[in-house]
């Protein structure tokens, strides 16, 4: 239990200890998440390397205000990948995080 205390405390604290503003970031996050994660798709099939660098730079940026390094360097290496392959083993990195972050974003509700 004192682990979802500490994730609740870290969230709270990356909007200057505002537990209301925290709940309308994690809200937007889950609005627009799904929507950011379509792009990525989109520009794995066919490749597209500058629009997945676009993508999930768009996605690193919603990201940032939130605790989640793995997130965020799952990401970051998704937008450096230079083959589909790549690209799509590194994709599924991002969706294994995103699961996490998800799973801790539920603490909020």
């Amino acid at each position: 239990m004192s682990g979802l205390g500490h994730d609740v405390s870290d969230l709270i604290h990356c909007f200057d200890d505002d537990q209301d503003l925290a709940r309308e970031a994690v809200s937007a996050f889950r609005e627009c998440s799904p929507g950011m994660i379509a792009t990525i798709e989109r520009a794995l099939n066919p490749f597209d390397v500058e629009a997945l660098e676009d993508a999930t730079h768009s996605m690193k940026g919603a990201v940032s205000h939130f605790p989640a390094p793995e997130l965020y360097a799952a990401l970051a290496e998704l937008g450096c990948s230079r083959t589909g392959d790549e690209a799509q083993d590194r994709f599924g990195r991002v969706r294994d995080e995103l699961s996490r972050f998800e799973a801790r974003l539920d603490i909020m509700d």
